[in-house]
């Protein structure tokens, strides 16, 4: 869901650690000398691999392309930010009412502009627009 989010804000958080050249991807890993580890990394270019993964990444399909690798650099609070909204879809699809009580206990879900339960686009979207890039 995180290359979701960041390509719907228009903002992978890049860093001036970008790389052009050929990749091979074996035993599901590739090595990336410019990449710390932890750091999150942006493949683009590859048949199979394209997203972003946190390195060092294990779960990779192996081949051999060429493409492009940048190293990101994305915030902690945006990073929480996502759990939130992973958290929130998570439950999204739980029912079918966007409200519903029962023996005083009552909760609403939030309702978008068409009278149905809200993406995580409609309810997230002002705290998103802190990282949109136009």
């Amino acid at each position: 869901m995180l290359f979701e989010i960041m390509m719907h804000i228009n903002n992978f958080f890049p860093t001036d650690k970008r790389e052009d050249a050929l990749y091979t991807i074996e035993n599901g890993t590739l090595a990336l000398p410019f990449v710390l580890e932890g750091q999150y990394f942006l493949i683009e270019g590859s048949v199979f691999n394209d997203g972003i993964y946190q390195y060092p990444a294990t779960d990779l399909v192996n081949e051999s392309f060429e493409g492009t690798i940048t190293a990101l650099a994305i915030p902690k609070a945006f990073l929480q930010l996502v759990e939130d909204i992973e958290a929130y879809e998570s439950t999204a699809s739980v029912g079918e009412y966007t409200s519903e009580s029962f023996g005083g206990y009552s909760y609403q879900r939030a309702v978008g502009a068409n009278g149905c339960q809200a993406s995580w686009k409609d309810l997230y979207r002002s705290k998103l627009n802190t990282w949109r890039k136009v």
